[in-house]
């Protein structure tokens, strides 16, 4: 049996894991977003929120060459996937899209 003061405690650490949870979607519904983004495309893959300074990539918001990122999602869909990621320096979140080849969007439509 639990005291009165550990229950309280479980369902205030429960409610706080649910605002944190909730945060976390909010972040990666707004990371998904690349609508007026800057796009840059190397290879096949295509960059939002990154522009090309002097040949080198740079974060669109603060002109970082090369920056460093922090991984904030990965999606995956039959035709293409996409690592999202947040500017360490200024909080720009950059979108790398990669399409998948024929044969792997076979495999991925089923």
């Amino acid at each position: 049996m639990h005291t009165e003061d550990e229950i309280e405690k479980m369902n205030t650490n429960e409610s706080e894991n649910s605002i944190a949870k909730k945060e976390r979607f909010a972040e990666m519904m707004k990371s998904m977003d690349t609508a007026g983004k800057a796009t840059f495309k190397r290879d096949k893959s295509t960059y939002y929120g990154i522009i090309e300074i002097n040949g080198k990539m740079a974060c669109e918001q603060c002109k970082t060459l090369e920056p460093v990122c922090s991984t904030v999602m990965h999606a995956d869909g039959a035709k293409s996937y996409r690592w999202t990621s947040k500017c360490n320096n200024c909080g720009n979140y950059i979108t790398v899209e990669t399409p998948r080849s024929k044969q792997d969007q076979k495999y991925w439509e089923g």
